[in-house]
């Protein structure tokens, strides 16, 4: 039996903000709205214009934050998983699980995941989950997960808040939009108390926590699922101590080509990215790096570690971050 089946000291905790768009947390970091996320950042290794998936919908971009591979793989191209279940052999999640799923196999057992109604189609490859309608009681479980005297206290946690994203659909997106910021200041007093409860763990000392936050796309007015760089911006950051993280700005942040207008709502995002630049199937790579957890290639990722000072420049390759300091 691997040694990685005992609880292990290195830990990642995945915060999923569904629908949050990183021009509106630079508003209300700057009016000194949101100090957990605001503090977070500051000990991440972080990208905030970082690229989603096409379409950008809940049900693909997730898919590939979790599998580590793009939707021409994994095949969910909506919210309803169409294609999800493709027994060609050529794709699907049959194809392409969840990194849950990966990590357990032979490595991992202590997986864990509390889910919003966004990512619930991702179920059953954790082993230990569970999922809610509501953020609060998304909050009440992951604070449960990291109760030491839980027995299946995790060594990997998935939380995802999807209230912005709701509010969005009900209000609008965007840094005028005051009932979607209200629920972003909202979400940082949630995420305050996960990141209180990974700091009150008496193990904590012993133990080596890098936290990934994370979103899957944003919006503009009431929806999203097209490729504007309203919709398809999105934030990736990697949180640390500094033996762990590189902190500061990924290199490529707002790297843009420079024809393309950084708020336009009509201007596509095809064709304007670096190659380099961060995307959301970079988390499970980065997950597994800091676990020390090979990664094997018949799995697929497309994706790489990001911020890990012991990796960089392709999977499971041992290099020094690319970043440079930056402030919020």
């Amino acid at each position: 039996m691997s040694s990685l089946k005992k609880a292990s000291r290195h830990k990642v905790l995945i915060l999923g903000l569904d629908g949050v768009r990183p021009d509106c947390l630079q508003v209300l970091a700057e009016l000194h709205k949101i100090p957990n996320l605001t503090e977070l950042k500051s000990a991440s290794a972080y990208c905030d214009s970082a690229r989603s998936v096409f379409p950008t919908l809940s049900g693909p971009a997730w898919s590939s934050i979790l599998t580590g591979v793009g939707v021409g793989d994994h095949l969910v191209v909506d919210n309803e998983f169409t294609g999800a279940d493709a027994r060609n052999g050529r794709g699907g999640l049959r194809r392409y699980p969840t990194f849950f799923k990966r990590l357990s196999e032979g490595h991992m057992r202590r997986l864990s995941s509390v889910n919003g109604s966004g990512a619930d189609d991702l179920r059953g490859e954790a082993v230990c989950e569970s999922h809610h309608e509501d953020d609060h009681a998304v909050l009440r479980d992951a604070l449960r997960a990291l109760d030491l005297d839980n027995p299946e206290s995790p060594d990997v946690l998935f939380v995802y808040f999807g209230e912005v994203d709701e509010e969005g659909h009900r209000t609008g997106y965007g840094p005028h939009a005051s009932k979607y910021l209200d629920t972003i200041i909202s979400t940082d007093a949630l995420v305050g108390q996960v990141l209180q409860a990974v700091q009150a763990r008496t193990t904590h000392k012993d133990e080596n926590w890098v936290t990934v936050t994370v979103t899957d796309h944003g919006g503009i007015e009431f929806s999203h699922g097209a490729n504007t760089l309203e919709e398809a911006t999105v934030f990736l950051w990697v949180a640390g101590d500094t033996d762990t993280v590189a902190r500061g700005k990924i290199l490529g942040d707002s790297d843009w080509n420079s024809n393309t207008p950084p708020n336009s709502s009509t201007t596509s995002v095809n064709n304007n990215w670096i190659d380099d630049i961060p995307v959301l199937m970079d988390v499970a790579p980065t997950v597994a790096a800091h676990l020390g957890i090979p990664v094997d290639l018949s799995w697929g990722w497309k994706g790489k570690p990001r911020g890990l000072k012991s990796c960089m420049g392709g999977i499971g390759t041992p290099q020094q971050s690319s970043v440079t300091e930056s402030s919020f």
